[in-house]
């Protein structure tokens, strides 16, 4: 909990949550509903939601998911950042949508990872 509150460290959280008993994970839902389903980068993510007309819980979602939430994440497939996304992919997706990416450390940056 310390890591999640003070530090927007959420991997051990996540994975301790995994293990808890149903009545364990609702007491936390209930005592730290944010800390359980946090929503960092609210004004990058409702941007993006509004622009291509998708939920913002599945924003969210992805980025739990394939980061928990930490901006520099790098997977073994060379993915990065928050949604884990592939160098090759970001440069073609950057032309299409007129985002500002030019090399791979800036998907390191949250406000051109959710883009």
């Amino acid at each position: 909990l310390y890591l999640a509150q003070k530090a927007q460290i959420f991997m051990p959280l996540f994975r301790q949550f995994a293990m808890m008993s149903n009545q364990e994970k609702m007491d936390l839902f209930v005592a730290y509903p944010e800390l359980v389903f946090p929503r960092p980068y609210q004004d990058q993510v409702q941007q993006m939601a509004e622009k291509t007309n998708l939920p913002p819980s599945l924003i969210y979602s992805i980025m739990k998911q394939e980061s928990a939430f930490n901006e520099r994440a790098r997977s073994p497939a060379d993915a990065f950042g928050l949604m884990q996304v592939i160098p090759g992919l970001a440069k073609q997706l950057s032309r299409k949508f007129e985002v500002p990416y030019r090399a791979q450390i800036d998907l390191y940056d949250p406000e051109i990872n959710i883009q």
